[in-house]
């Protein structure tokens, strides 16, 4: 199974990007994948991995709890 996560590594921005500052998805109806994620990372920082966001954000707005929950309930059967 292929993972996004990463672990002790330093992401930065790229020294060609042409954004100075980064700005909060506009609010939608229904949620966008990018308002989905942002939410998820801002209210709760340092709690999902990169593939907890990615797949939570995937299943949709409807689906985001149960969907998180799934996921983990399959990483902890993975670990044991």
């Amino acid at each position: 199974m292929h993972t996004t996560n990463y672990y002790n590594t330093f992401i930065q921005v790229a020294d060609d990007c042409p954004v100075d500052n980064a700005e909060i998805p506009p609010v939608k109806k229904p949620q966008s994948v990018a308002q989905i994620e942002y939410e998820m990372l801002v209210t709760n920082p340092y709690k999902y991995t990169s593939d907890d966001v990615l797949f939570t954000a995937s299943c949709g707005q409807e689906r985001v709890l149960p969907a998180t929950q799934a996921l983990r309930k399959l990483r902890q059967a993975q670990r044991n």
